[in-house]
């Protein structure tokens, strides 16, 4: 599954192609034939302001024409755990940051991201957090504290000290 833009062209009857913008897509998705692909199942969500396309590829076999509404529920929950886990393991555990160039330090590498990553869901898990970034303001503003307490300490010397002008 994957997210239609507006501009991509699809084909009711193949052969007609016309952006995917100006089709009137049922609740229940419709099949369609996306340029340079083949057969797929486009749904409609209204999830916040812009109204959104989603395209799902189905093997053959497995595309009834029946109504799969629930399905596609099901499968754009699991779309957006699945989008969240990157968004978490590139934002929080720098999976991508990483200034080694060989095979076994880039796996020691990626092994280390997913074992924090793993960690960082247990201790939301343990401490009933509504998200993991939470618990990373909240360290971030300690280390903050904690930084410019050191940086300052001995330094008053620095802070300006303005008297007043007198006009004699």
């Amino acid at each position: 599954m994957f997210g239609g833009e507006n501009n991509r062209l699809v084909s009711v009857e193949k052969g007609t192609w016309q952006p995917v913008q100006s089709l009137d897509i049922p609740a229940h998705g419709m099949f369609v034939y996306l340029r340079g692909f083949g057969r797929v199942k486009i749904f409609r969500a209204q999830l916040k302001d812009p109204l959104r396309r989603y395209i799902v590829y189905l093997p053959e076999k497995s595309q009834p024409d029946t109504d799969q509404e629930d399905d596609f529920k099901i499968a754009h929950d699991a779309h957006w755990h699945i989008a969240q886990y990157h968004r978490a393991i590139k934002q929080l555990c720098h999976i991508e940051h990483f200034q080694v160039r060989g095979k076994i330090p880039i796996s020691n590498h990626t092994f280390s991201a997913l074992c924090g990553y793993v960690y960082l869901q247990k201790v939301c898990a343990i401490q009933f957090l509504s998200s993991l970034y939470q618990m990373q303001r909240a360290l971030f503003k300690e280390v903050v504290a904690e930084f410019t307490e050191h940086l300052v300490a001995g330094k008053n010397h620095l802070d300006p000290q303005c008297e007043r002008v007198v006009n004699v």
